[in-house]
């Protein structure tokens, strides 16, 4: 389940809200683990990530996936959004196109988005 933050808190009576639900979530009562993706984009400040990791709470996610890449040069919401929640970067998007602009967030993509210069330096020594 991809939970998109779009900017606005999860309403009470909003479907998000549900998935924390002890009975969705029960790996003994439904029979299959449930992942919950918060989306946040690449540009994520601070202090944004901090509020969407509250607002989102209720949700309970398990894990994050980093969009908007392709809108930004510095993307220090990565490591943003990881502190503030402590969750893993699962999934790493970089376009409007589905699946194909949706990649798993290997840790070579990470660091290399991350820092850039280093990456660049690895190739030209190989």
């Amino acid at each position: 389940i991809i939970v998109d933050a779009s900017g606005r808190p999860i309403e009470p009576d909003a479907t998000e809200g549900q998935l924390g639900a002890p009975e969705l979530r029960s790996l003994e009562r439904t029979g299959r683990r449930v992942e919950v993706l918060l989306c946040v984009p690449a540009s994520l400040r601070a202090s944004d990530a901090t509020r969407v990791h509250r607002d989102f709470a209720r949700a309970m996610p398990t894990a994050l996936a980093i969009t908007k890449i392709d809108e930004t040069d510095a993307p220090s919401g990565i490591a943003h959004a990881v502190f503030a929640t402590r969750l893993p970067v699962s999934t790493l998007c970089a376009g409007q196109c589905v699946p194909e602009d949706i990649a798993p967030a290997t840790a070579d993509a990470v660091a290399d988005l991350l820092f850039p210069e280093a990456s660049m330096k690895d190739a030209h020594e190989r």
